[in-house]
């Protein structure tokens, strides 16, 4: 049940981040991967509802009750922290959007080494 509810969430986030950008949707999952404290766990889920928000997807990305039960109690099935959650959701995130991360991911690798040859002709 509780992972369940953690696939769901997962899912409504990958619903909004797919419709970003490459590079936007490659620095929002990096959000996520770098969430080391509680705070910028909450600051990622608060970003991805402004999206929503600003993407005119009709739902809300969660509840009040379901951001407290995703903060605070992981329910009888597993017993957690907030930072299996949070890789869980990583790799919920990872399973839908594989084929588009590596994309995004070659175009980043492809756009840095375009800026070294760049700044390397200015000497």
């Amino acid at each position: 049940k509780t992972l369940e509810f953690i696939k769901d969430v997962g899912d409504r986030i990958v619903e909004t981040i797919e419709k970003l950008e490459d590079n936007k949707l490659r620095q929002t999952v990096r959000e996520l991967e770098n969430a080391t404290k509680l705070y910028q766990f909450e600051n990622f889920f608060i970003r991805v509802e402004k999206i929503r928000q600003q993407k005119g997807i009709p739902k809300s990305l969660l509840t009040f009750d379901e951001f407290a039960r995703l903060l605070t109690s992981y329910g009888e099935d597993i017993n957690t922290s907030w930072r299996v959650v949070r890789d869980l959701l990583l790799f919920r995130i990872y399973e839908k959007l594989h084929d588009r991360l590596i994309k995004a991911q070659t175009s980043e690798s492809e756009s840095e080494e375009e800026e070294e040859i760049y700044e390397g002709d200015e000497e």
